[in-house]
């Protein structure tokens, strides 16, 4: 028996990067590459709701002095749903992921 496909479900989101980056990727049920060339940076992406998630890679174009932190800070618009802000901080490049507290579709 196959298992079914999940539902994916296109969330609206924008992020505010501390510093100018070289490379800035989004993954969830797909993956976002972004263009650079603004900011903040906007667009959709595509949310697993069974398995609600988004992992961000930053690298930045100037890399970080000795005791120095950057942010990238995440907002995230589900439809019918209240909007989540989280905020990506390290000491270097981001590499990290956000379980996210809700589905992303009422099923």
């Amino acid at each position: 028996m196959e298992k079914p496909q999940a539902a994916a479900r296109s969330v609206s989101f924008r992020l505010l990067l501390s510093a100018p980056a070289s490379q800035v990727e989004i993954h969830s049920a797909s993956v976002v590459t972004l263009p650079l060339d603004k900011s903040p940076l906007t667009g959709d992406l595509m949310l697993d709701s069974r398995n609600p998630q988004v992992a961000l890679i930053v690298r930045w174009k100037i890399p970080t002095a000795a005791g120095e932190h950057r942010f990238a800070k995440l907002t995230l618009e589900p439809p019918g749903q209240e909007t989540l802000t989280h905020v990506f901080d390290a000491d270097g490049d981001i590499d990290d992921f956000l379980e996210l507290p809700f589905p992303a579709a009422h099923e």
